[in-house]
């Protein structure tokens, strides 16, 4: 059984918020329809794809959702993240399997799937939602965590460099992109302190993004033969493996670190955008009119 969102059962009135709940049922969908198809290995490549993908996607909605409710002082906050600790397991248990080319259970496991979210959304999530109408509280997701003051420097780089690729999907990726590098940077007027206890945070959210708009983004280029796919696989890994680092030199506690990685991080985007990503889009476009 599929998933249907629906407004009335499903909504919170949070836009970032429902459109990440929307697309937990997109990637869910996804797995029932790779589930479907007829060829074994063909079959198998694709559950390894959507299981990733939900994956990536499923840790970095859970970090966005518990850094709004860390920093709403949500009494539920440990209670509710251990709820996600246990769904990530899951799903990562269900890779290592695929991995092993094993498919036992799916039903079952797309059955736990259909109901943990929906479940999750309608009973447990409500529970932060109800503590912020109670609160009086407008939750902002991209906000620097402490009440930052939401500056629009890296924002205005989508209108003033052009950025838009005009590709539905992407475009909405690359803005939330953007948003979490708006974080990052807002995050650089607060103190040094601050900024040692929640720029990890936001890195390890921005990792876990990219991992699923990267795993998006080259299944779109497969789709339509673009040339260079391999190329820019190799770039993506790049950019994984200099998130990984900034990560771990975060503990020899260097002040100018914070400044570095943003620098990194909007210099990255604006040029693969530009340069990189600009190249797949006339196999895309070409794709779309044969």
């Amino acid at each position: 059984m599929q998933v249907t969102w629906s407004d009335e059962k499903h909504s919170f009135g949070i836009e970032e918020i429902d459109e990440q709940h929307k697309e937990l049922f997109v990637l869910t969908n996804s797995l029932y329809a790779a589930k479907d198809l007829k060829l074994p290995l063909e079959r198998q490549a694709a559950m390894k794809t959507y299981l990733k993908r939900l994956y990536a996607y499923a840790h970095y909605h859970f970090a966005a959702e518990e850094e709004l409710m860390a920093d709403s002082l949500f009494p539920r906050l440990e209670a509710h993240a251990a709820l996600h600790e246990g769904f990530k397991a899951r799903i990562k248990a269900l890779m290592d399997e695929a991995k092993e080319g094993g498919e036992s259970g799916l039903d079952e496991v797309l059955d736990f799937l259909v109901n943990w979210i929906v479940f999750h959304i309608q009973d447990e999530d409500r529970k932060y939602v109800g503590f912020f109408r109670e609160k009086g509280i407008e939750p902002r997701l991209h906000a620097a965590p402490g009440g930052g003051t939401g500056g629009r420097d890296v924002l205005a780089l989508w209108q003033e460099k052009h950025l838009a690729l005009e590709i539905r999907e992407i475009d909405a990726q690359h803005k939330e992109l953007v948003m979490i590098l708006q974080q990052a940077n807002d995050l650089l007027r607060a103190s040094i302190e601050r900024q040692r206890t929640f720029l990890p945070g936001i890195l390890r959210k921005l990792f876990y993004y990219v991992e699923f708009h990267f795993s998006f983004e080259e299944e779109l280029m497969s789709r339509h033969g673009y040339p260079g796919l391999e190329t820019h696989r190799k770039l993506h890994d790049g950019f994984s493996a200099e998130i990984r680092g900034f990560l771990e030199s975060f503990r020899t506690g260097d002040e100018e670190l914070p400044g570095r990685i943003v620098e990194y991080l909007k210099d990255w985007i604006v040029t693969h955008i530009l340069a990189k990503d600009a190249d797949y889009k006339k196999s895309v476009q070409a794709g779309k009119s044969a």
